[in-house]
């Protein structure tokens, strides 16, 4: 079963890949992943989290698992300043790296491959992950960083509290835990249960559309990144919950979540900024590419333990 859910994902992948090669114009193939990226955004991934939190039971523990995000996202920075300094990589290089490398597409991909590998039970924990994790990392992290190595200025507490608090599928989260009982009433659950759908296949059909093929020269840091997001991130976040904390399927999410290829917000964030867009653009692309073989493999090896 899960091979068909995968299959079905990557064809959708594809058939975002082949709608890029029709012959609209580039205004239009510029707006069409945009259009996308808010329907996600505003609608469906508000249902997707009005729908599946309100069922999640909130323990002192729960706070584990986006900490784990942070915890891994230390490591991770400091590892990969540590090593890129080391190989004396270019300065926009090592800023590309340390924005990537942490960063995991936890939303727009990592809900449906959680989905379809652990079931729709195990969304809530890859929710709170990535809300609590990965969207704060990009808020405040990203910026960060840039303010190092792109020239920007770390942005003030009021553009923060607004970015923050405008973000539609955080303000989800907050209703969720503060109305749980009504979003659990049968009428809102009808409503909310079909925008809730449409995740998987407009999330995979942006993602196929913003795919671009890898650069072939990057070589020695696009290995870097891959290896450090996509191996020894999921080892750091196995490595947190054996020693501080239980040990089950909540967790074995996350961990699955903390292996998601690079943000593809963040590439583009990065990009943007002048931190050597090319690799920003073969992290996530490949990156893409390889967790269709990783993954598999990570959930039997957590089957396993």
């Amino acid at each position: 079963m899960e091979t068909q859910k995968v299959a079905a994902i990557f064809g959708l992948l594809l058939l975002g890949f082949f709608l890029k090669k029709l012959p609209f114009k580039e205004e239009t193939k510029e707006k069409i992943p945009l259009i996308l990226n808010k329907v996600i955004i505003y609608i469906c991934l508000p249902s997707l989290i009005l729908k599946v939190m309100p069922n999640l039971g909130f323990k002192e523990e729960s706070w584990s698992y986006p900490l784990s995000h942070w915890f891994t996202l230390f490591i991770l920075a400091t590892l990969t300043y540590t090593i890129s300094k080391a190989l004396k990589l270019e300065r926009k290089t090592v800023g590309c790296l340390l924005i990537l490398v942490p960063l995991g597409n936890t939303s727009f991909f990592g809900y449906p491959m959680v989905e379809i590998f652990f079931g729709e039970e195990a969304l809530p924990y890859a929710i709170l992950y990535d809300q609590m994790g990965s969207f704060l990392g990009l808020a405040l992290y990203a910026p960060f960083i840039l303010s190092i190595y792109g020239g920007e200025k770390i942005p003030s507490f009021t553009t923060f509290f607004k970015k923050i608090g405008g973000f539609p599928p955080l303000i989800a989260l907050i209703i969720s835990f503060s109305f749980k009982e009504v979003l659990l009433n049968e009428i809102i659950q009808t409503v909310i249960t079909p925008l809730s759908k449409g995740v998987i296949p407009l999330a995979m059909i942006a993602v196929g559309f913003q795919f671009q093929k890898p650069s072939p020269e990057l070589g020695l840091p696009l290995t870097l990144g891959l290896f450090f997001k996509m191996v020894i991130s999921p080892l750091i976040a196995l490595l947190f919950f054996k020693i501080f904390g239980t040990f089950d399927q909540p967790e074995k999410v996350v961990i699955f979540q903390s292996a998601m290829p690079p943000m593809i917000t963040a590439a583009i964030l990065a990009s943007e900024k002048g931190l050597n867009k090319n690799l920003s653009i073969s992290l996530t692309g490949i990156g893409l590419l390889l967790a269709f073989i990783l993954l598999p493999l990570y959930f039997g090896f957590l089957k396993l333990i």
